[in-house]
């Protein structure tokens, strides 16, 4: 892992930028990597998702991707969302 591909933000109090903001954000970057992994157009659709009510989005992606559930586990499990050596720091609450 290369850490001059990083960037580390901190942002105590919503000054920055919101919290709901930089969900989107992280939201985005998911979308992004799925789709190059996967090959189809996944951009917006997990906000769309998201914005719709859906709780587990990670479920919901997997499902919609017909992975097995295992795939949760393996790459959103916790806030480190890693897929073919990009890594993609993001904090998505509960």
């Amino acid at each position: 892992m290369n850490l001059s591909d990083w960037v580390v933000v901190f942002d105590l109090d919503d000054t920055l930028i919101s919290e709901r903001e930089y969900e989107r954000s992280g939201i985005s970057a998911v979308e992004k990597c799925v789709s190059s992994l996967y090959g189809s157009p996944f951009e917006g659709r997990i906000q769309r998702a998201r914005d719709a009510g859906i709780q587990d989005l990670w479920t919901w992606t997997c499902e919609q991707l017909d992975l097995p559930l295992e795939v949760k586990k393996a790459c959103f499990g916790s806030t480190d969302f890693i897929i073919q050596g990009l890594a993609c720091r993001i904090s998505l609450g509960s």
